[in-house]
This record gives C-alpha cells, sequence and structure tokens, in this order.
C-alpha cells in the first residue's frame, strides 16, 4: 500500500513536473516578445530618425517634423527624436516648444547609459540659440 500510494505520488510529480516548467518558459517566452518588440521599435525609430534627419537636411521640415512625430509614438522616450522634434519647433520658430522639446532630449538623454557627451550637449546648444533669441544673454 505504501509502495503504491509512494509511485502514485512520484507519477503525479513527474506529470505535473512539464506543466509547471511549461509556466516557467511561457513567462522567459513572454519576456523575450516583450525585449524583442523594445528593440523593434527602437530599431524603427533609428530608422525614422535618419529619414527626419534626411528631411530635415533637404528643407522638407514639414515632412521630417511628420517623420519624428511618428517615431516618437512608437518610442517616446528617445532623446535624438526630442532633439529633432526640437530642431523642427526651432526653424518653424516655435521658440516655447522647441525649448520643451530640447528639454525633453536632456531629460531622457541623461537616463541613457553610455549616451555620449556630444550627444548631450547638443539639445543644450540649440537651448542656448533660443535663449539668444529671447535675449535672456
Amino acid at each position: 500500500m505504501k509502495l503504491l500510494q509512494s509511485l502514485t505520488c512520484a507519477a503525479l510529480v513527474l506529470s505535473l513536473t512539464p506543466a509547471l516548467m511549461g509556466c516557467q518558459g511561457k513567462g522567459n517566452h513572454d519576456k523575450w516578445v516583450d525585449d524583442s518588440v523594445t528593440e523593434w521599435s527602437r530599431v524603427k525609430s533609428s530608422v525614422a530618425m535618419e529619414m527626419a534627419q534626411s528631411h530635415f537636411n533637404s528643407g522638407q521640415i514639414a515632412l521630417a517634423e511628420k517623420t519624428v512625430e511618428d517615431a516618437m509614438q512608437a518610442d517616446p522616450e528617445n532623446p535624438q527624436l526630442w532633439l529633432m522634434a526640437g530642431r523642427v519647433a526651432l526653424e518653424n520658430s516655435e521658440l516655447e516648444i522647441a525649448y520643451q522639446r530640447l528639454s525633453k532630449s536632456n531629460e531622457y538623454g541623461e537616463k541613457l547609459e553610455g549616451y555620449k557627451n556630444e550627444e548631450k550637449a547638443k539639445p543644450y546648444y540649440y537651448q542656448g540659440i533660443i535663449d539668444q533669441r529671447w535675449q535672456r544673454f
């Protein structure tokens, strides 16, 4: 009788092990999917940033603005997108909006590890231009 109980208990444990491991794997799978989606959003926003930069450099400011705004919806904490959005607003003489967007670029840039100092300096440079236009100096 004891042997039968032990075997039943062992069979129960063995039969539940794959189910429990499957649950653990499911958690990892969800994390991997989330990580993949996040990375894919970053890649898309990076490509969109390059497109916006190209539009901006060729004088297609309205197209640059639309491209960067669409990209910001996918990756709202990308400091480079906020920088470009600030530059677009500055080009459109929307100084207050530009200053706010450049501040966001600073905020998100400070949070990133490995974000280059020269990249961190750009929003401050453009904010300095706005300050000059406002004659704060």
